[in-house]
């Protein structure tokens, strides 16, 4: 079973199994046997996942354009840029299973959203949005 996290969805990998049930309240997830891509690994948020997954002994590949930023021990740098399909199906063939995805690659072009010229709209969009659901 594949685990998939968005940030919205980051109580998966900090906290609780299933909250909604009384016997697993306050228990965390055994990642001992898992492996995880945290795309936008090499800083940020994704990158304190990547150092959560670590911690809960997953096996952590770190995805990102420039894998060569990745400081973090323990983890497996990949080159990843999510908006590039040739880069996720080579990713993708590289890892074999992964059992937990965090979709958390983004950029910020520093427009505001209302102002930004449509080609950086445009971008935004493709980068946070379209490109982690493939």
């Amino acid at each position: 079973m594949t685990i998939i996290i968005t940030s919205v969805l980051v109580c998966l990998i900090i906290g609780l199994v299933q909250p909604h049930h009384p016997h697993h309240v306050g228990k965390l997830m055994d990642l001992s046997t898992s492996t995880a891509l945290v795309t936008g690994a090499n800083r940020g948020f994704g990158r304190a996942l990547a150092a959560e997954l670590l911690g809960r002994g997953a096996t952590v590949y770190a995805g990102g354009r420039n894998p060569d930023q990745v400081d973090l021990p323990g983890a497996k740098p990949i080159t990843l840029d999510v908006t590039d399909p040739t880069s996720v199906a080579a990713a993708a063939g590289a890892l074999g299973e992964v059992t937990v995805l965090v979709n958390n690659a983004g950029s910020s072009t520093g427009a505001d959203l209302l102002t930004a010229d449509p080609a950086t709209s445009a971008w935004r969009w493709t980068r946070t949005t379209s490109a982690p659901l493939r």
